[in-house]
């Protein structure tokens, strides 16, 4: 057994094996699901106008400022650019995030690997962050939102920052820096929960000596943020108060949209469903982490218990704000394991002891594999984006309105990919009007219009206004 896994033949199968199984996940059908409702398709419509208008300063909603997405507009630049080059579609607007989540899994790999020297445990790693529920997810890094990129830069800043303390690299102040500064211009106000975190594992490790230079990398990293924001200001007016009332104070003193929970919010939704039944050894290695003289294990266990305190704090809470500490978890949880399996000393019981983690990602895989392929407990209503389907495959020849509810961004973005169509109203249709609707007014159509069935489904049906009735 030990001669088989130490064999470069058989690494390099598994290391290809889990390498295939996670492109697969991440990629397979990655354009298939329309845009969806809030937050990606504000993203998808701010980045289609900009690469439309090449106002790069600006981020836009019907072509005016938005002022509700008050976010820097790093995400919507790179989303601007697949657009350029791979056109517009939903595959351009969700590529940034999989590229992100690929990032994601090749960097706790590597974290992992490289601490333990275990490629095994490095390869667990990945897969039980594959398998989460979470990770390649709706507004996660299966849809163009801010969460997956941000987790990438935050997990970069974190392992830069353990490089910095725990292997007393200076150099990797640097990274650090970098990653920290592009987190800020993803996510503004949710790239701020980290620095608490730095400053209570710097405390932790005691080395006052680095207090100076952390200090003075964080005020570098906040640098180029504060400029845009002040850049943006003087382009166009309004946006400092809103960022500060969307981002900042609105967000971490209540709760915003509705998003209220209890404190221990984040604790719940881990077990629920992030992690399967590997989530339950998550308190054991934390509560065990203090007796184990091992530095890494350390800082990883106070990395992750400080962030899900002060993301706790905040006021508003939302389930897909936690991504960050899920690869923190997925680092505990396989390094973890690697430094229990690394104390047992009978070949017999070690063996058992692999056998039994293989035999523990069985069904998280298969469960992730039918998640993916057969969207199999996928949380979202395929009837309200039948008009989607509609609306991108209309003739664009033919000029026709839409009409949806007040807020109506996922569909407005086909109305960039598709120009001939536009937003009506539905008090003020016209004869010969070709209209496309879901089911709000499906019942009210009759009663106010006269009107041909061009094409009808469960959800969402064409028609041709002919006539009006008296209202």
């Amino acid at each position: 057994m030990k001669k088989l896994t130490e064999h470069p033949y058989f690494r390099y199968f598994c290391v290809a094996v889990v390498a295939l199984y996670v492109l697969f996940l991440q990629f397979y059908h990655l354009g298939e699901l329309p845009i969806v409702q809030w937050d990606e398709s504000r993203l998808a419509v701010n980045a289609a106008e900009m690469s439309q208008s090449n106002n790069f300063l600006v981020s836009t909603f019907e072509n005016k400022a938005d002022l509700y997405n008050t976010k820097p507009p790093l995400l919507v630049w790179i989303q601007t650019l697949c657009i350029k080059v791979f056109g517009l579609t939903e595959w351009s607007v969700r590529l940034p995030s999989a590229l992100a989540a690929l990032a994601c899994f090749f960097a706790v790999f590597y974290l992992v690997f490289g601490i333990s020297k275990n490629l095994y445990f490095g390869l667990l790693a990945t897969i039980l962050l594959a398998t989460s529920g979470g990770f390649i997810q709706l507004h996660g890094s299966m849809t163009g939102d801010y969460d997956t990129l941000l987790t990438a830069f935050v997990l970069a800043a974190m392992m830069y920052f353990r490089s910095f303390i725990v292997d007393q690299n200076d150099k990797a102040l640097i990274g650090f820096t970098i990653f920290q500064s592009l987190a800020l211009l993803c996510k503004s106000a949710a790239a701020i929960i980290p620095i608490p975190v730095y400053l209570i594992v710097w405390f932790a490790y005691k080395d006052y000596s680095r207090l100076k230079p952390l200090l003075m990398a964080l005020l570098i990293s906040v640098m180029p943020f504060v400029s845009y924001i002040f850049i943006r200001e003087m382009a166009e007016g309004g946006y400092l108060q809103a960022i500060w009332n969307n981002d900042f104070h609105g967000r971490f003193s209540k709760a915003l949209e509705g998003h209220t929970s209890e404190w221990y919010y984040y604790i719940v939704n881990l077990f629920d469903y992030r992690f399967h039944y590997w989530i339950w050894l998550l308190p054991v290695i934390l509560l065990t982490c203090p007796f184990i003289k091992d530095k890494n294990l350390r800082f990883f266990c106070l990395s992750f218990s400080s962030y899900l305190f002060f993301l706790s704090l905040a006021s508003t809470r939302i389930h897909w704000y936690d991504m960050p500490l899920l690869p923190m978890v997925a680092i505990l949880l396989s390094y973890g394991l690697f430094v229990l399996h690394s104390k047992i000393k009978q070949p017999a019981l070690k063996t058992l002891f692999t056998i039994g983690i293989l035999g523990a990602l069985v069904i998280p895989i298969k469960d992730k594999f039918e998640f993916i392929v057969y969207r199999k407990g996928l949380l979202l209503d395929p009837g309200h984006y039948e008009l989607s389907h509609r609306m991108k495959a209309h003739d664009k020849k033919q000029k026709a309105k839409y009409i949806a509810n007040w807020y109506d961004a996922e569909f407005f973005f086909y109305t960039r990919q598709h120009p001939e169509i536009s937003r009506g109203q539905f008090r003020q249709l016209n004869i010969g009007d070709t209209v496309m609707m879901g089911n709000l007014y499906k019942d009210s159509l009759p009663l106010r219009y006269e009107f041909n069935l061009i094409d009808k489904t469960e959800n969402a049906q064409t028609v041709v206004i002919t006539g009006h009735k008296n209202p």
